[in-house]
């Protein structure tokens, strides 16, 4: 067994694995990964596992596939909107919440909602909530817990949020 070889393989393993994260296909990746320590380890020349690193790349890239379409919807659940609906998706990947020029736009006189109170968006596949520096908080719910302002929190399908208070409640679902 030649040390060097094993080196290599590893370090073109990484190549694979990082390949795989990087289109959201972990699994993909250490398959790759792993072919590659394998091949070193087998193989009588580390030209092997220099010959095998675009197949890998190819194949995982090739059954990574596309993204699937990933589409929330926001329904409001009480207060002022209630039953207003709006999708986010990769094409919108922003829904705002507030008084002024937002896509969830309150009353002028709503209490407790500030002219720009909070945001669902979609980064990098996953959803996140954010508060925007408001005066009376976003909180989510189940057990209540008030969100740091312009700190974004990961959240998943079927998670309530509410504005100031329970009285602005939505809740987040796959559409």
């Amino acid at each position: 067994m030649n040390w060097e070889q094993i080196i290599i393989g590893a370090i073109l393993g990484c190549a694979q694995l990082s390949l795989g994260f990087g289109i959201r296909r972990p699994i993909l990746g250490a398959v790759g990964f792993l072919l590659q320590i394998g091949t070193a380890m087998l193989s009588p020349s580390p030209l092997y596992s220099f010959i095998l690193l675009p197949i890998c790349s190819f194949a995982i890239i090739l059954f990574g596939g596309k993204e699937k379409n990933i589409n929330y919807l926001i329904t409001a659940r009480t207060g002022p909107l209630t039953g207003r609906q709006k999708t986010l998706s990769l094409q919108h990947p922003e829904i705002t919440f507030g008084r002024e020029n937002c896509d969830f736009q309150f009353p002028p006189n709503a209490k407790g909602i500030s002219r720009n109170h909070c945001r669902v968006f979609l980064k990098d596949g996953s959803l996140f909530l954010e508060d925007n520096d408001s005066s009376y908080g976003t909180y989510l719910m189940g057990p209540p817990r008030k969100l740091k302002p312009g700190v974004p929190v990961e959240i998943e399908p079927e998670t309530e949020f509410c504005l100031s208070s329970g009285s602005n409640l939505f809740k987040i679902e796959q559409a």
